[in-house]
């Protein structure tokens, strides 16, 4: 069965060397010749909208999932009953949130829900309570040894990352006498994924496939926060179209092989 990708964004690096991989072809947003059909597949890479062009494919990650998964507040709402534990506690409501605060814990408040990355988190401490700003979803803030990105295909772990600090940044913060911010890991703060001498918990691998199938999503690559504490892995997201390369382009090119 033939297979094609359609990129969200038409300049996706992670996209790109998938299709480059996969050895197939991009459909263009404008002037496309596609036409859908039952023997075509599409790999959507992260579009909450499809061009009416790929209507009658085979589509992997359907549309509307994917902007259940990208909408922050929607994403939270999939995960009910048994799943309910798989994601931080959270709420909509500021009052709750302000509880929380009462009762010592740390709020993040999202004021963006499609932004990426750390676009519009807030990190509010129990000692700044009149810093909460006005938002439609607040998570309490979960201590964290470890943050993975496990990558599911087809209710499969394909590859496993770690979030680590840069060597250089932390040599240099300690130079300088600046904090690192353990709390939010992103590259900004210095951190990076890696996949070397990994030992990661199981269920940070579970959590991570459940969510996927949750959402009922073909893929995806899901954010896990591991508490050794409590020895629980909580999801905070699953990205649709996540940046690929080296040996992850190559698991997913492995992965999709067997669905193509």
């Amino acid at each position: 069965m033939p297979g094609f990708i359609y990129l969200h964004n038409p300049n996706s690096e992670g996209g790109a060397n998938l299709a480059r991989g996969l050895g197939i072809r991009r459909i263009r947003h404008e002037g496309s010749t596609f036409r859908g059909g039952p023997r075509k597949t599409v790999i959507n890479w992260g579009s909450s909208q499809l061009p009416r062009i790929i209507d009658g494919s085979r589509i992997l990650n359907l549309p509307e999932r994917v902007a259940r998964a990208s909408n922050k507040l929607a994403f939270f709402q999939q995960f009910t009953g048994d799943n309910a534990g798989l994601v931080v506690p959270w709420t909509g409501d500021s009052r709750e949130a302000l509880r929380w605060l009462e009762e010592r814990e740390t709020v993040v408040a999202r004021t963006i829900l499609n932004g990426s990355g750390a676009a519009g988190l807030v990190l509010v401490s129990p000692d700044r309570a009149g810093d909460l700003p006005r938002a439609q979803l607040y998570t309490k803030y979960v201590m964290k040894k470890d943050e993975y990105r496990v990558h599911v295909v087809n209710g499969q772990s394909i590859d496993v990352q770690r979030k680590s600090l840069r060597r250089d940044f932390a040599e240099a913060a300690q130079r300088e006498g600046r904090e690192i911010n353990w709390k939010v890991r992103n590259l900004e703060n210095g951190f990076i994924y890696q996949r070397e001498n990994l030992q990661t918990p199981q269920t940070v691998i579970d959590v991570a496939v459940r969510a996927v199938q949750t959402l009922g999503l073909d893929f995806g690559a899901v954010d896990v926060i591991y508490n050794e504490q409590q020895r629980r892995a909580y999801v905070l997201e699953v990205n649709t179209a996540p940046g690929l390369e080296g040996t992850t382009v190559e698991n997913y090119v492995r992965a999709f092989r067997g669905l193509l």
